[in-house]
């Protein structure tokens, strides 16, 4: 791997397993560099992201099982696949669907 992946990896590591507060973690990689700032942000900021994603998933899932009954593994598959956009649209629609099918047209 290069360098910048690696470091992008220690990045990483630093953001998940560091107890301590993201914003003096940032003010430390500021008083590197400026760059090494914005890629810490960089990274926190997607894992940030994949969390929301990986959140906004599961309640859609839950909230498919309650409405509609057991998620077949397509179905679950098919949400785990989806883009940010249509797992907030179909969260939007689970209220007024009336099947399954009709929630992930």
């Amino acid at each position: 791997p290069g360098g910048q992946e690696i470091m992008n990896k220690l990045y990483s590591y630093v953001f998940t397993v560091s107890k301590d507060d993201p914003r003096h973690l940032r003010a430390a990689y500021a008083r590197i560099s400026k760059t090494c700032e914005e890629q810490y942000m960089t990274v926190g900021e997607k894992l940030i992201e994949e969390g929301r994603q990986e959140g906004a998933q599961r309640t859609l899932l839950m909230q498919i099982e309650q409405r509609f009954g057991a998620v077949h593994p397509t179905v679950a598959q098919r949400v785990e696949e989806a883009s940010p956009d249509q797992i907030d649209r179909w969260l939007r629609r689970i209220l007024t669907a009336a099947t399954l099918d009709d929630l992930l047209c």
